[in-house]
């Protein structure tokens, strides 16, 4: 009740500045840097928010989609050294700072329809994810060769069933139907968290669902209560010692990537959300399991990523503090 008065008293702030920032950029397109011929293949869309150098997992996932032959496109939010000229991909492009990773898709999907118009399979992943070395080159394999029109790492049951928007698979018939078109045209990017699971992610799950789509999960709530029963130690439940059974349906029963992110790199997923000790609050010391667990090279650039991140948190001005506690921003 608490939480849900917090969330009441400082809407009507966070609305009067989404409003403003979405004012201030009205005009602003985002063009490339530069880009490179598409010669045919699947297109690859990578959100960035990242200033100066790109994170070296970063790199590690945009190398392991050009192993598999995927044109990579990455949009960022923020402003790399020297135009981004250093990170590997086929088009680059900087736009302000504004409507999230939603945002960032809308932009890059606009360009795809453009550069790419009969592509075979377009991945969407952004970087509010850590990427793991180990199994990173099967699991985009598995995302470019998926049987099924949509495909995602993983699905939530907050709120509404869908699948999750960090890492998005679709086939070139999926993004050739007018639904799928209209969607972007439609949307309009807002830095309000809630609107965009609500309008983004659940919206676009639903519009594709009603579409008769097929649908792949591959950490899907099934597999992760199966998984989790058999080792309860991998979720990452407040009180593990209340057994197998209900520490498996605590993690499908909200986002299974915040509730049993080791399941995820047991299953082959080998994405870790940074929002981990905020968003999941999740302790100490099962965040410094999960990082021992991690192979030796990701092991340093992992605690280096959180221990920035947290002390970036610790800086933005009280509303957005606040904002973050009660998931508005």
């Amino acid at each position: 009740m608490r939480l849900w008065l917090m969330r009441l008293l400082l809407l009507p702030a966070f609305v009067l500045r989404d409003l403003l920032r979405r004012l201030r950029g009205t005009g602003q397109a985002a063009v490339p840097l530069w880009q490179e011929p598409y010669r045919g293949g699947p297109v690859a869309l990578v959100a960035l928010y990242q200033d100066g150098r790109p994170r070296a997992d970063t790199l590690g996932l945009i190398l392991a989609l050009r192993r598999q032959g995927a044109y990579v496109i990455s949009v960022n939010a923020g402003s790399l050294a020297s135009g981004g000229v250093r990170l590997p991909v086929d088009c680059y492009v900087e736009r302000r700072n504004f409507g999230r990773d939603f945002g960032s898709y809308r932009c890059g999907i606009h360009l795809v329809r453009r550069i790419a118009p009969d592509l075979e399979r377009l991945v969407l992943i952004n970087d509010s994810v850590f990427c793991v070395s180990s199994g990173l080159d099967g699991f985009v394999r598995r995302l470019l060769e998926s049987p099924s029109d949509i495909c995602s790492a993983t699905e939530s049951t907050e709120l509404r069933p869908h699948q999750t928007s960090f890492c998005l698979s679709f086939s070139g018939r999926c993004v050739r139907d007018p639904r799928f078109r209209r969607f972007w045209e439609r949307y309009r990017p807002t830095e309000l968290r809630p609107a965009t699971v609500i309008l983004g992610e659940i919206a676009l799950s639903r519009q594709l669902e009603r579409a008769g789509f097929t649908r792949e999960t591959i950490a899907s709530c099934d597999v992760i209560r199966q998984r989790v029963a058999e080792r309860p130690e991998l979720a990452a439940a407040p009180d593990p010692a209340q057994g197998p059974e209900m520490a498996a349906e605590w993690c499908v029963a909200g986002n299974v990537t915040h509730r049993a992110p080791a399941a995820l790199l047991e299953l082959g997923v080998p994405l870790l959300k940074l929002d981990l000790a905020e968003r999941a609050e999740l302790s100490e010391s099962y965040l410094a399991g999960l990082g021992a667990s991690l192979p030796e090279e990701d092991r340093h650039a992992f605690a280096e990523i959180m221990a920035k991140r947290t002390q970036n948190l610790s800086s933005p001005n009280r509303l957005d503090r606040l904002g973050a506690q009660v998931g508005l921003s």
